[in-house]
């Protein structure tokens, strides 16, 4: 049964190109409507490299995404580009 959830889960995030990111942090609360894409159960988000989100993530990676269906909590990671696999077609 969890391999049915999981390709529901990773069905949901791959059709979403577009998302809500919050975060807190140094910078305060923060919210902007960020380009995505996903590979498996990771989801790969394009924040400017001046956005007060990526300052909020580099000293407190928790964040939140959000789509008019669903809301996501996770940890989040800076790195310089996404894997092959993530990029949009």
């Amino acid at each position: 049964m969890l391999d049915h959830l999981r390709k529901k889960t990773v069905s949901t995030i791959a059709s979403v190109s577009a998302i809500t990111v919050s975060s807190y942090g140094p910078a305060g609360i923060q919210a902007a409507n960020l380009p995505c894409a996903a590979a498996d159960l990771r989801l790969y988000l394009l924040v400017p490299r001046t956005s007060e989100i990526l300052f909020n993530i580099e000293s407190h990676p928790s964040v939140t995404a959000t789509t008019l269906e669903w809301t996501l909590q996770g940890t989040a990671a800076c790195i310089s580009a996404p894997p092959a696999e993530a990029e949009p077609a």
